[in-house]
């Protein structure tokens, strides 16, 4: 397959349908660089810490969802400038990231997904063992599927010094990438297909939408759409509605009550 040298960026919140979003942009012929834009936490965190952090006198720029995190703006521009193939992060908005985003050329995707559905596959995985943040496995994985949610859903303080924010502030700091100049919105639901509970005409439009963002033209869009379900290392049952079958009536009340205010959400045509 031919590689494409289009500079691409995939922003998500985690758990939303990233690595559905990244397999399609590898069999359209982007490779993933190997680099993503995040915070100093899990494996080599201190190594991190000393690459990433910002310096004395720098604009820091704000990268964390679910705990703050700040990074240098140098880094960023080394990661951007020096990458061949997309990008990944999971990183809040900011005028100052989007700006190093536009002044590099970046194509940016943006992934949603179903809040509930996005909270379900999050609390199932943050308890697997080889979760990224040791710390926060540790934390939530000695208690039930519900309660993790639900602790996640509400925020709580993992240990002194570091807070798990709430999923309503985890949304609110990454929805603001929604309706930004150059930013492309993927919804999950749009692009998983009828094997993930989706419909396949609507995810062919979805496809083409997200090439044509990227700059990508002349591929087998059908070969693309047979291959691009499942196989993924975090792929678990991909279907849209789960959540509705796994967590209770009560918990499914909460997240609504937490939630349903947020104007974006409506825009992007979640509802409960």
């Amino acid at each position: 397959m031919q590689v494409n040298d289009s500079k691409s960026i995939v922003i998500s919140i985690p758990k939303s349908g990233t690595n559905l979003l990244q397999k399609l942009l590898e069999l359209a012929g982007i490779p993933w660089s190997g680099k993503s834009i995040g915070g100093a936490f899990g494996r080599y965190e201190l190594i991190k810490r000393l690459t990433r952090g910002p310096r004395l006198g720098e604009t820091s720029l704000l990268v964390g969802l679910e705990v703050d995190a700040m990074v240098s703006p140098i880094w960023v521009r080394r990661v951007l400038a020096g990458s061949k193939g997309y990008v990944t992060s999971h990183a809040t908005y900011s005028d100052g990231l989007h700006t190093l985003l536009l002044e590099h050329g970046y194509k940016v995707l943006f992934m949603v997904r179903h809040p509930a559905a996005i909270l379900l596959s999050w609390a199932n995985y943050i308890a697997e063992h080889g979760y990224y943040w040791k710390e926060a496995h540790e934390y939530f994985s000695i208690f039930p599927l519900e309660e993790r949610a639900r602790k996640m859903l509400h925020g709580v303080w993992i240990r002194e010094g570091v807070y798990y924010h709430s999923f309503r502030e985890v949304l609110m700091r990454a929805l603001r990438w929604v309706g930004v100049q150059g930013v492309h919105v993927v919804r999950y639901e749009d692009l998983v297909g009828s094997r993930g509970g989706g419909n396949d005409t609507l995810q062919m439009e979805t496809i083409r939408d997200i090439l044509e963002h990227v700059g990508i033209h002349d591929v087998d869009l059908e070969g693309i759409q047979q291959n691009l379900y499942g196989g993924t290392h975090t792929f678990r049952k991909g279907s849209i509605d789960r959540w509705k079958n796994v967590f209770s009536s009560e918990l499914k009340r909460e997240i609504a009550e937490q939630l349903s205010d947020l104007s974006e959400l409506s825009r992007l045509g979640y509802d409960w």
